[in-house]
């Protein structure tokens, strides 16, 4: 028994030795999937009574990132990073004093990132591959669509009083985040690596610009006979700037390759 383990820990050795990892001038692409909460200011302006409130979302996103690599040195790489991020999502708030309320609403949200940074890495005869490095992400979202419908009841009565259906058409959001990696590649061969990492850093968002609002209101009464219809439209002017701590552990799979020529190690005898 003792022998076969031996002889097992023997060819992992051996394995861990026994290809090379890219080298200065090498170039890789990769695709990096990300685990990350996203943060979202949303604005939901009232355009019966003029007041503003401030919702932040959380949303947990799965999203792919495109990711090339090209190492200045063995054992350093410059990282190009191109991630596209979807926000799709649905909630219910409710509330209940003074009145029973109910706000159903969905958001729709296109963002992406770009990014670049530095990694150093380790044990350049391993096939294992732990590296710390540092990122910086510019952040950029389009206008974020969002549909809503408030229901008010009539808590002690126990009769709907008014349905409110709002329609909002956001800003654009521009913003920034800095992060520190740890991680490990293995690669399978010298071309081709699996690996994981977690990043921790900072994130700072500037939402800021015109947003626009429309909104439908019918009354009711008791008996549930509609009183009224109303309609309005504004637009709302404001400036959100948020800063929050970020996390998130990603893994990625990478192929790389060389321009540079094998060198022929047989010298010609003259």
């Amino acid at each position: 028994m003792n022998k076969f383990l031996t002889i097992l820990l023997s060819l992992f050795t051996i394995s861990l030795f026994a290809q090379l990892k890219p080298q200065k001038n090498d170039f890789g692409i990769g695709i990096d999937y990300k685990f990350q909460k996203e943060v979202l200011i949303v604005t939901d302006y009232d355009v019966w009574g003029g007041i503003s409130n401030d919702y932040r979302l959380e949303q947990y996103n799965f999203f792919p990132a495109l990711k090339f690599d090209y190492f200045l040195k063995d054992e350093l790489s410059l990282n190009l990073f191109f991630r596209p991020v979807i926000i799709s999502k649905s909630d219910i708030d409710e509330q209940i004093s003074p009145n029973k309320s109910f706000r159903d609403y969905k958001i729709n949200k296109f963002s992406m990132s770009l990014g670049f940074g530095l990694e150093k890495h380790f044990f350049k005869k391993l096939k294992i591959d732990p590296f710390v490095g540092v990122n910086i992400h510019y952040i950029y979202s389009a206008r974020e669509n969002i549909v809503s419908k408030n229901k008010s009841y009539d808590y002690q009565l126990n009769y709907l009083r008014s349905v409110t259906s709002n329609d909002t058409k956001g800003v654009e959001v521009h913003g920034f985040n800095s992060t520190i990696n740890f991680g490990m590649n293995y690669f399978i061969s010298p071309n081709f690596s699996l690996g994981a990492n977690l990043d921790l850093g900072y994130r700072y968002v500037l939402q800021k610009g015109t947003a626009y609002f429309k909104s439908e209101r019918t009354s009711y009464n008791q008996a549930g006979d509609v009183i009224e219809t109303q309609n309005n439209k504004t637009d709302y002017k404001y400036n959100n700037k948020t800063g929050d701590f970020i996390y998130s552990f990603s893994i990625k799979t990478a192929f790389y390759f060389s321009l540079k020529k094998k060198k022929n190690k047989s010298s010609a005898k003259g």
